[in-house]
């Protein structure tokens, strides 16, 4: 059974809140994620200092629920 196979009951249907999901790491982490069939939900504050960017999403961003935020804030 290849990777994928082995991950994707585990993932299939679960949440998963990644924080900075716009930036290299997070977008990476939804890209593997979303495949695997999680709900996947992203928050990013957007800052470009730190790599915020929606072009990180392309092709997922009709598969993940985005929210522009900052965890930071009350």
């Amino acid at each position: 059974m290849s990777e994928v196979g082995e991950l994707q009951p585990y993932f299939r249907g679960k949440k998963i809140l990644i924080t900075g999901g716009a930036g290299f790491i997070g977008s990476s982490l939804a890209q593997a994620l979303v495949p695997l069939g999680a709900q996947v939900t992203i928050l990013d504050a957007m800052l470009p200092l730190y790599g915020g960017n929606m072009f990180n999403l392309d092709g997922i961003e009709d598969e993940v629920e985005f929210h522009h935020g900052d965890i930071r804030d009350p």
